[in-house]
């Protein structure tokens, strides 16, 4: 279980392969949906506590989980936080994320 961050100051949370987009944040608990609810009209959805552990699969996805997709997501996100971080230019963060996939391929 991992979380990154999304461009418009959101969190996603990957899990096996899917990605999930916060919904709702209970006293004790969030919701995460799945990220092609829309796409895939997938119903998919998790809680977790609000400490973001103890995952519970809620209702089950209608699709094949993408890990290749969501190690993209994790890489572009990875990429978009040091350009933000360390103020590098995109062309040297991109190169360095490129090689970073290659050799983790």
């Amino acid at each position: 279980m991992e979380f990154i961050n999304c461009t418009r100051g959101g969190v996603k949370l990957c899990y096996e392969g899917y990605s999930y987009t916060k919904k709702a944040e209970k006293p004790n608990r969030i919701r995460w949906e799945c990220s092609q609810r829309k796409t895939a009209s997938c119903e998919g959805a998790v809680i977790t506590s609000l400490l973001r552990d103890d995952l519970h699969v809620t209702v089950p996805h209608n699709h094949t989980g993408d890990v290749a997709a969501v190690d993209a997501e994790k890489a572009k996100a990875t990429m978009r936080d040091r350009v933000r971080d360390v103020r590098a230019r995109p062309g040297q963060v991109l190169a360095a994320g490129i090689t970073a996939a290659s050799q983790e391929v």
